[in-house]
């Protein structure tokens, strides 16, 4: 495991600190840390959600996004390590300049194969999928939303996981009362949103506002 310098907090998840008081909000940033510094290590969380029995559900607000950011700078610094034994970014390909030998990456284009492929991203497939989740008739995806999903893509977010996350949306009390108006392609196109829903629970939520 590679260390990072920095990480991301997400407002979403913040909102567990108000259910706690200032001594409590203490340990929990102490804990957090502890995923960042390498001076902390599991044994020290450990102790610390032994001895303060509300931290293991406070925590669980981070302790899956930190893991996923982890994993993806990880698989960020072996390929830059990779390409770097290689002798640098490999040469555009002759027949497709957007592309290249060893990574044929073209973000720009709507031909992906919409199949989970983390490397490009198929926004007729997008649509399709949209739509028929939420029973919508979307026809365009505008050109400023999938700027926003190719981020995403880069970031290492997979199809798989944005149309997962779409489908555990749909399932959430609040946006089922509010008749899924907030529910657009480009509410799915936000971080927080794949991280917030994509490993949320099959059953349906309590009524608790998302947005």
């Amino acid at each position: 495991m590679t260390q990072k310098k920095s990480f991301i907090l997400y407002v979403d998840s913040l909102e567990i600190l108000e259910h706690l008081d200032n001594e409590q909000a203490g340990i929990l940033f102490k804990t957090i840390r502890s995923y960042h510094d390498p001076n902390f290590d599991a044994k020290y969380r450990e102790k610390m959600i032994k001895n303060h029995f509300w931290l293991k559900l406070a925590i669980m607000y981070f302790d899956n996004q930190f893991k996923r950011d982890q994993e993806k700078y990880d698989n960020i610094v072996k390929r830059n390590q990779k390409n770097g034994l290689k002798g640098g970014r490999p040469k555009k390909s002759q027949n497709n300049p957007s592309e290249t030998k060893d990574n044929p990456i073209n973000l720009d284009s709507d031909n992906g194969n919409g199949n989970g492929n983390d490397l490009k991203i198929n926004f007729k497939s997008l649509l399709l999928d949209f739509n028929q989740v939420f029973n919508k008739k979307s026809k365009v995806v505008s050109d400023v939303v999938k700027r926003k999903y190719k981020k995403l893509i880069k970031l290492g977010y997979t199809y798989d996981e944005i149309i997962e996350c779409m489908k555990n949306c749909k399932k959430d009390q609040y946006h089922i009362d509010t008749e899924f108006k907030y529910c657009t392609l480009e509410f799915f196109s936000r971080p927080d949103k794949i991280d917030k829903f994509y490993n949320s629970s099959s059953k349906p939520s309590k009524y608790v506002p998302t947005l």
